[in-house]
């Protein structure tokens, strides 16, 4: 995360890949809830609820990463302050994580259209 709207620089480190033990998960996802309670410009809320999706399906808590992307929109956002491959990949990234969710509920045809927006 960069420097927010009111001159605040919010920081977050997350895990780079999915061995990440458990303890490590939690506090990380107890840092994000703090970054959470900051006023956030657009652009760092939407990059805060996909790295939080993430940590949740990192984590194997599937209801509440399906929760955390069902509550982005389904379209991408405008890039604003972003770079244009960030938020290809935050996007990409969002509706992977709802083909999946919808995967494990047995809606395929959400699943498959899921992962053909993400391309």
């Amino acid at each position: 995360m960069q420097r927010s709207s009111n001159g605040v620089r919010v920081t977050a480190r997350y895990p780079m890949n999915i061995s990440s033990s458990p303890k490590q998960l939690e506090a990380l996802e107890k840092r994000l809830q703090k970054i959470g309670k900051h006023t956030l410009s657009d652009e760092e809320a939407y990059q805060l609820s996909v790295v939080t999706a993430k940590v949740y399906f990192y984590g194997s808590k599937f209801e509440q990463c399906q929760a955390a992307v069902d509550s982005l929109a389904t379209t991408i956002p405008d890039e604003g302050a972003m770079s244009p491959v960030y938020v290809r990949q935050l996007y990409m990234a969002q509706m992977v994580m709802r083909g999946i969710t919808a995967e494990m509920h047995g809606d395929m045809d959400t699943a498959h259209s899921m992962y053909d927006t993400a391309l």
